[in-house]
């Protein structure tokens, strides 16, 4: 059927963060990161999170995941309050940086507590609409991110708080 996502080509170093694991503990607000490394070297990591431009934890360690305490500045996730912390992680090798990457995560927990969805400990009444993904530009792909972001903000404004997305993964 043809690429009908984004694709690129990203080039890597003998060594590099292949991906990062991020679970977030809302009852201990805590957040557990591991790193998944490619390539067989010693290397050191450096993570650091920020919340709105204010450093919250930077701290050099091994491979090893690393749980951060983040109650200093406990900022929970919703559709409503969309709070997003960024990471970065920096891979050293023999004192040089080798690779670099950034991203973001939510502090939220979804659970069922007495048969209801809970969102943070607290009843969430779900408002969902199935969305198929398609647009006048562009069918399967959206034109921008802008053509995105407007389209979940025409979602909210209709009163939905969620999405079940049919046949496909948006990127």
């Amino acid at each position: 059927t043809g690429i009908w996502q984004t694709v690129w080509i990203e080039p890597v170093g003998a060594v590099y963060l292949d991906h990062l694991r991020i679970t977030p503990d809302v009852d201990t607000a805590q957040v557990r990161i591991e790193y998944f490394i490619a390539g067989q070297a010693d290397v050191q990591l450096e993570t650091a999170i920020e919340f709105e431009g204010t450093q919250l934890q930077r701290r050099t360690h091994s491979q090893d995941p690393q749980t951060f305490l983040l109650a200093s500045l406990l900022q929970l996730w919703s559709p409503e309050h969309p709070a997003l912390y960024s990471v970065r992680v920096r891979v050293w090798q023999d004192g040089q940086v080798v690779d670099e990457v950034s991203t973001d995560f939510g502090m939220r927990k979804i659970s069922i507590e007495a048969g209801k969805v809970s969102l943070n400990n607290e009843p969430y009444y779900m408002r969902l609409v199935l969305d198929q993904g398609y647009n006048p530009q562009g069918l399967l792909t959206f034109p921008s991110d802008d053509d995105i972001r407007r389209d979940i903000e025409y979602t909210k404004a209709m009163g939905f708080n969620g999405v079940r997305k049919h046949q496909k993964l948006e990127e």
